[in-house]
């Protein structure tokens, strides 16, 4: 008999869980980031988490870590199934909050742990299911651990900026996502899976932000995304879209400048 265990790991406290139990998984989950010493992670190039704009202000955040793991008995090796992360924060607006991203959230949640400000909230910042596992339910376990994590110091919520998997399909990345992600199915639950497993889970849909994440590339790096050279053909600040590990991204190509931006959008909701 195979057994799952999900764990809640406080912020900065992931090695001390480094234990010969779990240290397949852990050893999984370490090759998956480079773990700085406070513990947050920062993902290998060429994730597109290495390309967005602005401060990386997530690598100095306390991190809540919520990570699944199976062991075929209870002192057997362990396989990581999948983790996701939350950090604090102080919501005083729930209403504000689709005017910000992911992006400007974990900014604003980094400026306030440096000023000692009380969190009242949690806002998950990603789910990872591994390749393996999927199709078991992990995600939703995921996110009930998360749920867990902010019942256990008392917060009432937890807020997530959803990046919809429909995002990146070709059909709909040079869309707004009021066109394709908030729409419902005859049954008259979402079409989007990810928003669908969400609101199954009692979550509230609170908005949509365009502009949730952003990334940058230079032309060159683009070059190496596609056979093509846009800088022929696409004029200054035109649209282009380009396909990166099966997902599609439609960003301006700016050939003055050498630069192309894409803006990701998010869902937000509350659990």
């Amino acid at each position: 008999m195979k057994i799952i265990e999900l764990l809640q790991l406080k912020p900065n406290a992931i090695r001390s869980h480094f234990s010969l139990s779990y240290r397949n998984a852990f050893n999984h989950l370490y090759r998956k980031y480079d773990l700085s010493q406070n513990n947050t992670p920062t993902h290998h190039y060429p994730s597109m988490a290495s390309r967005r704009i602005g401060n990386n202000y997530f690598t100095d955040l306390n991190i809540d870590w919520c990570v699944a793991l199976e062991k075929t008995s209870l002192f057997s090796a362990s396989n990581l199934l999948g983790h996701g992360v939350c950090t604090r924060i102080n919501i005083e607006d729930e209403d504000k909050l689709t005017t910000k991203g992911w992006r400007s959230i974990v900014e604003e949640a980094h400026d306030q742990q440096s000023k000692g400000i009380s969190p009242n909230a949690a806002i998950g910042l990603f789910v990872n299911v591994e390749t393996t596992s999927r199709n078991r339910g992990m995600a939703q376990k995921i996110v009930s651990q998360m749920r867990k994590v902010a019942k256990s110091v008392s917060f009432s919520n937890v807020y997530i900026p959803l990046m919809l998997p429909s995002s990146f399909a070709k059909s709909n990345c040079s869309k707004s996502i009021t066109e394709y992600g908030v729409l419902k199915r005859e049954d008259g639950e979402y079409a989007d899976y990810w928003l669908r497993l969400h609101t199954r889970l009692g979550a509230t849909v609170l908005g949509t932000q365009e502009n949730s994440h952003v990334y940058g590339f230079t032309a060159d790096e683009i070059k190496r995304y596609t056979s093509l050279y846009p800088e022929k053909f696409i004029l200054e600040n035109d649209m282009v879209t380009i396909e990166i590990n099966g997902l599609y991204y439609c960003g301006r190509l700016n050939t003055r400048y050498q630069t192309y931006l894409v803006q990701v959008p998010c869902v937000w909701v509350s659990h």
